[in-house]
């Protein structure tokens, strides 16, 4: 068996940098093939790589919206190399909330990653406020890294939008114009952030965003923001008028959210909605 080993470690690695690709490139679903082979591929090879393998698991089933088998799937902090543990907290706080649980505080953020992570709780916790007093600390931590300087735009046009500062058409255009030059499906999550920030600055006029973002989401498997972006559809659809639709777009968010066994936010109003 050790003499093996550094064929199947070659092999693993291969595996997860191919998962990382279709992550960023084609989306949750094409990547989901590596994903489950991977903690098989990895149970030879120590715990950390176990480890990593369960973690690349558990952020595939959360982006195909399968929230409890994301939460079963995370690994043990301890086990991973230090820069990994913010996206563990993280994801398992992020599980937490989808699922209805009560929210969980994730620790004040220093490390570029502790900054992605709060901005990403604060944001399904609708704590737009806590985005906009770590904003500065998060864009320095950025600096250099332009995926992660786009992401703090994106997370900062949606906290100012939420608190009904301002939406700049051309500004979130542009978001998301530096993004899709990185990572196609990191495009389409960030264009479902950005549609909720427009639909919170006019209602009835952010239905072409939340179309798009809608659209886009179905390609690249961001199942994880569909239930909201149905939701915040039918808020601008009778927001317009269009109350028919308005009631069939609910429906939707609704059967969804059963599915995923999740809770969405009813954005604009204060309660978490049980469907």
């Amino acid at each position: 068996m050790k003499a093996c080993e550094p064929d199947a470690r070659v092999m693993f690695e291969r595996r997860y940098s191919e998962w990382r690709r279709r992550m960023d490139d084609a989306g949750a679903a094409a990547a989901y093939p590596y994903a489950w082979r991977l903690p098989a591929s990895a149970r030879l090879l120590g715990a950390r790589e176990f480890a990593r393998a369960q973690l690349a698991l558990a952020q595939t089933f959360f982006t195909l919206g399968r929230f409890a088998e994301a939460r079963a799937a995370i690994p043990e902090a301890g086990d991973l190399p230090a820069d990994d543990a913010p996206r563990v907290r993280g994801l398992g706080a992020r599980c937490a909330v989808l699922l209805g649980s009560q929210t969980v505080a994730l620790p004040r953020p220093y490390t570029l990653a502790e900054h992605l992570e709060s901005a990403h709780l604060a944001l399904l916790s609708d704590h737009p406020e806590s985005i906009l007093a770590c904003m500065p600390m998060y864009q320095l931590a950025a600096a250099g890294d332009e995926k992660e300087t786009v992401w703090s735009e994106v997370f900062s046009i949606w906290a100012m939008a939420r608190t009904s500062q301002c939406f700049t058409q051309e500004r979130a255009q542009a978001a998301l114009a530096r993004l899709r030059l990185l990572t196609a499906a990191g495009t389409a999550h960030a264009e479902a952030i950005l549609a909720e920030a427009a639909f919170h600055h006019a209602p009835a006029w952010s239905l072409v965003w939340l179309d798009a973002a809608l659209d886009q989401c179905a390609r690249y498997a961001q199942h994880h923001v569909e239930a909201n972006l149905l939701w915040c559809k039918a808020r601008a659809l009778e927001a317009a008028g269009r109350i028919s639709e308005a009631e069939r777009f609910q429906a939707l968010a609704a059967s969804l959210a059963r599915r995923q066994g999740c809770v969405f936010r009813v954005t604009n109003v204060p309660a978490v909605i049980r469907p």
